[in-house]
C-alpha cells in the first residue's frame, strides 16, 4: 500500500466475488477462486479489506457488467480532470 501511494495514483476496481471468479479463469495460478468454495472464501476476504482499499483509492469504479473500454474510458476521464 505504502508503494502504491509513494508511486503515483490508486484505483481501485470494485467488483463481486462471482465476478472476480470469472474474470481470473483456469492456468492463472488461483485454483482457490475456481471454485464455488472459493467465491465464499473470497466474500468475507474483500469485506475485510474493503476499509483499508477505500482508505488509500483515490478513484473506487465499479466493474460489474462493464466492459474494460468503460472502465479505461472512465479512468482515462478522472486523470484528465485531476
Amino acid at each position: 500500500v505504502k508503494a502504491m501511494e509513494a508511486t503515483g495514483r490508486v484505483v481501485w476496481l470494485q467488483a463481486e466475488p462471482a465476478t472476480l471468479a470469472s474474470r481470473v479463469g483456469e492456468g492463472t495460478g488461483r485454483p482457490l477462486l475456481l471454485t464455488e468454495q472459493g467465491i465464499d472464501r473470497l466474500a468475507p476476504l474483500l469485506e475485510e479489506r474493503r476499509e483499508r482499499y477505500a482508505e488509500v483509492a483515490d478513484l473506487a469504479l465499479a466493474t460489474d457488467e462493464r466492459s474494460p473500454d468503460e472502465i479505461v474510458n472512465e479512468i482515462e476521464a478522472w486523470w484528465n480532470e485531476s
